[in-house]
């Protein structure tokens, strides 16, 4: 007869954490990087070995190094060289630029001072027309109203008062 046991993991129910009672975890710890270790299947093989003293392998980097750093002050170099030219080139274009929307706001300008002065002389002229008009009507003893028609004859246009004390004297 086998026993079976009093309790089983199976019968408990497993308790519902409560809001804000969250059970504590233990934070994980990473695990250590594998070693990587190259494989070679030969084992590399070196051809014509040559074995120089450390004072020639300072001078042959020093060497080295130099060309380098000489190939890169040129291209420094051409770099600001480049530069400066679209620099130079940059402000011509936008010298251009500014040179014709001067030119066109001063073409401007002057056409509407033109056209000013051309009113103000039509202005001038048609005022000196009236002004004449005005001065040949007076010699003639006719002047017309500002409404139209032609003044009636209890208006004297020559100056001598019809009313007041200086009436039928000139002012």
């Amino acid at each position: 007869m086998q026993r079976i046991p009093k309790y089983t993991a199976g019968m408990f129910k497993k308790k519902m954490p409560r809001f804000g009672a969250a059970s504590i975890k233990k934070p994980r710890l990473p695990l250590p990087p594998k070693p990587r270790v190259k494989k070679f299947a030969d084992g590399g093989d070196v051809e014509d070995e040559v074995i120089i003293s450390p004072e020639q392998g300072r001078k042959d980097y020093a060497d080295k190094f130099a060309e380098i750093e000489r190939q890169r002050a040129i291209r420094r170099k051409m770099q600001r060289e480049e530069a400066s030219r679209n620099f130079v080139k940059r402000y011509l274009s936008e010298r251009k630029k500014a040179d014709a929307a001067e030119a066109a706001k001063k073409a401007e300008k002057e056409s509407l001072k033109k056209k000013f002065d051309e009113y103000m002389e039509e202005r001038k002229r048609q005022q000196d027309e009236a002004d004449f008009n005005y001065r040949q009507n007076m010699q003639k003893g006719l002047r017309t109203a500002r409404k139209g028609g032609m003044m009636k004859s209890s208006r004297r246009g020559d100056g001598i008062a019809k009313k007041g004390k200086t009436r039928g004297k000139f002012v």
